[in-house]
């Protein structure tokens, strides 16, 4: 994972050695500037920051500077908890909410972000963002919208669409590579460190291609991965960053992760190993939980189950030490393999505790997905789009000036669109009939089953306590709702059936009258059904955040499923109850 410290990165360079702390006499007698950097100095000590800061605000009150005021408010709003920050934060923002400024009040909004994701706030931190990202543009403070967009990024890898992720990266990489980039940063920021920009640009370089490797990995893009890799290795080499020490534990840490995908577990393990050396004496946890975590995975494809153990629970303990420590992906990724472990132990207690874990992971990626994605598509998607649209709008009235082809192309759009019209209209029709019928079915389910009766002998093979068991495990299923995973096979729900995919299909076949696929299939819709009725707040989400809930990877193959079953698309579904609902208001 990468550490995000753009807010510091654009605001400090400068630093000097200093023999012992200062004390207020000291403080007194040196200037603003000096203050920033003793500040800087000191990061991590508190107590030392905090009578740095407060005697560089004192005399900004006493020279009636709103600027070092606002500054004071800014470095504040660093050195504490997360909560303690977000409230100065606030502070900041009150203190300029109506200044004009290329800095601020954005800069609080980029502030309370940052902290509301440390403590797990999501959607917090990304209206934090969007407000900040507005004020950004307004302001035409580039530096601010580039370190926004890559958080944006970030987010969107992690619960969002990984192609949209890829997207924003690009447009960021674009911004940091142009001129006009470096221009706003020396009008963004103080004089006293314009004289770093070089380096400040080398860093955004590093920090673009640490994100062209994160968007790649999430689209499970190996190649392309390796090259941005590649291409940091260069850009890390050939520059004179003060990070340098924890980009190269970067590079490594990576490397491991991509060994890991390209199945080469000798070389995940020595890459581990080399991450614990190099973090020896860094006060880094997430390198140290990562490397234990993919060293134990790859020991488990190695079947060396009790070293497994070892490493994944060390990473288990940083986890719960600070549960944002880890992508969700890694996340599930951890405890995925400690169930995989009580699997093999035949540990059925941790078998469900790891099971549970797994399942409330979902939950938390789905609410968070559900939250996040909607407002992203608002935000970043909707303006392309209506951009897109004004440009088409402006071709057509271009072409409107030739009449003679407006007039001919209007009477073949008006017989088009009349016989689109007319299909449309017998289309919804339809439509409205089988929408009703699917409405006063009890609990959204059909009331017949699908597929062809099977006779017992299907079964007769099948031992009776096996069919039995089987068949209270496939209720459990249903009551529970697992068919909602996005995983779940035939072979995944046989294993964990503690049977054989043979038995349970023909189980499934005989006993529930269709496929194991259709079956499937069917309670998921059926599902979809029922919520879509019966509750308002699903209503809202977008076919994509259904499909999502409801198992499916893709949208288009949740509504292929659900107008295969129903007769119309969720979406028709949505509309018309909509409809309803509106109408009862009005009347009421």
């Amino acid at each position: 994972m990468r550490m995000f410290f753009f807010i510091y990165a654009v605001l400090v360079f400068s630093f000097v050695s200093i023999a012992q702390v200062p004390n207020d006499k000291y403080l007194e007698i040196v200037d603003y500037e000096e203050l920033l950097t003793l500040f800087n100095v000191y990061d991590g000590d508190t107590l030392v920051q905090e009578r740095v800061i407060g005697a560089y605000l004192d005399r900004a009150k006493k020279d009636n500077d709103t600027i070092k005021i606002a500054r004071s408010y800014d470095r504040m709003a660093r050195i504490y908890s997360s909560r303690k920050n977000i409230l100065y934060a606030d502070s900041l923002i009150t203190y300029t909410r109506d200044w004009q400024h290329i800095t601020y009040p954005a800069l609080g909004y980029i502030i309370k972000g940052y902290e509301n994701g440390n403590i797990g706030n999501l959607e917090l931190s990304y209206n934090s963002y969007f407000l900040a990202y507005e004020l950004a543009q307004v302001s035409g403070n580039l530096s601010q919208q580039v370190y926004i967009l890559d958080r944006l990024v970030f987010l969107k890898i992690a619960y969002g669409d990984k192609q949209k992720a890829l997207k924003l990266q690009v447009d960021r990489d674009r911004l940091v590579n142009s001129k006009v980039f470096e221009l706003s940063f020396e009008e963004s920021s103080r004089k006293a460190i314009q004289n770093q920009t070089l380096q400040f640009f080398e860093e955004q370089k590093l920090l673009s291609a640490e994100s062209f490797v994160l968007c790649y990995l999430a689209l499970g893009d190996i190649d392309m991965a390796l090259q941005y890799l590649e291409l940091h290795q260069i850009l890390l080499k050939g520059q004179n960053i003060l990070n340098k020490e924890t980009g190269f534990i970067w590079e490594v840490d990576v490397k491991m992760e991509i060994d890991y995908y390209q199945k080469k577990y000798e070389e995940v393990i020595k890459g581990a190993i080399e991450i614990e050396k190099l973090c020896h004496n860094l006060n880094d946890n997430y390198y140290k939980i990562n490397a234990n975590l993919f060293r134990g995975l790859a020991l488990i494809e190695q079947s060396k189950w009790a070293e497994a153990k070892k490493s994944l629970s060390i990473a288990e303990g940083f986890y719960f030490m600070d549960q944002n420590i880890l992508m969700p992906e890694s996340s599930y990724m951890l405890f995925d393999g400690l169930e995989r472990i009580a699997e093999h132990e035949n540990n059925l207690v941790s078998n469900i505790v790891y099971l549970d874990k797994l399942i409330d992971l979902d939950n938390e990626r789905l609410e968070n997905y559900k939250t996040l994605e909607p407002k992203f598509i608002r935000t970043f998607e909707t303006p392309r789009l209506i951009k897109s649209k004004e440009e088409i709008i402006k071709i057509l009235e271009r072409r409107n000036s030739q009449s003679v082809i407006v007039i001919g192309v209007s009477i073949v759009l008006f017989v088009f669109f009349s016989s689109l019209s007319y299909y449309y209209f017998r289309q919804k029709v339809t439509y409205r009939r089988r929408f009703e019928k699917l409405m006063i079915q009890e609990g959204g389910k059909e009331t017949n089953t699908s597929g062809k009766s099977s006779t017992n002998e299907s079964t007769a093979i099948i031992a009776e306590d096996i069919v039995a068991d089987i068949l209270k495990r496939l209720n459990r299923f249903e009551t529970n709702e697992e068919f909602l995973r996005d995983n779940v096979t035939l072979m995944t729900l046989a294993k964990k059936m503690h049977t054989n995919s043979s038995y349970l299909s023909r189980v499934v076949n005989h006993h529930k009258m269709k496929s194991f696929s259709q079956y499937l299939n069917d309670l998921r819709i059926d599902y979809a059904v029922l919520k879509i009725k019966t509750d308002s707040v699903f209503r809202r989400y977008t076919v994509e955040a259904i499909a999502s809930e409801c198992g499916y990877n893709t949208a288009a193959s949740f509504s292929r499923s659900f107008y295969k079953k129903t007769g119309i698309y969720p979406s028709f579904m949505i509309a018309e109850i909509s409809k309803q609902e509106e109408g009862k208001v009005h009347q009421a």
